[in-house]
């Protein structure tokens, strides 16, 4: 079985990778280590993953014992896969990726994509706008 920090890891080296959806319910199971959150800051914007996964303004740097549920370990695990998405259809502009998440978009009905990610049904459409726009598809 891979673990959630095995899944997050790969789709950040790799954004077309598409576990199935019961390789991915089983590693969510998994316990994702607060090391391996505050880590992910390396490479995710900390207010990123504070917006997606945690309730209010906490700082992840400042958690020692976290203990995310399986939800909150699959947000992290789409917010890795959008982020490297984005990334990669902005050559790696971190400013555009973020300027991207936070502003409204006419085909998620005016919502901003960070507000749709904290389910996994807003995180699946958000991610079917990017494939939409890295297949060139504007509409």
């Amino acid at each position: 079985m891979t673990d959630i920090e095995t899944m997050c890891q790969r789709v950040l080296d790799n954004p077309d990778f598409e576990p199935n959806e019961l390789e991915l319910a089983l590693a969510c199971q998994s316990t994702l280590s607060s090391n391996h959150v505050i880590a992910l800051n390396k490479v995710i914007p900390e207010n990123l993953i504070s917006e997606v996964v945690l309730t209010g303004p906490q700082q992840l740097s400042s958690i020692s014992d976290l203990q995310l549920s399986s939800r909150q370990n699959e947000a992290i695990f789409m917010l890795c896969k959008i982020w490297s998405m984005l990334l990669h259809h902005f050559n790696k502009r971190e400013d555009i990726a973020i300027r991207w998440l936070k502003q409204p978009k006419r085909p998620l009905a005016g919502q901003y994509p960070i507000n749709l990610m904290q389910s996994n049904a807003g995180s699946e459409a958000v991610l079917g706008l990017i494939e939409r726009l890295n297949t060139g598809d504007f509409s």
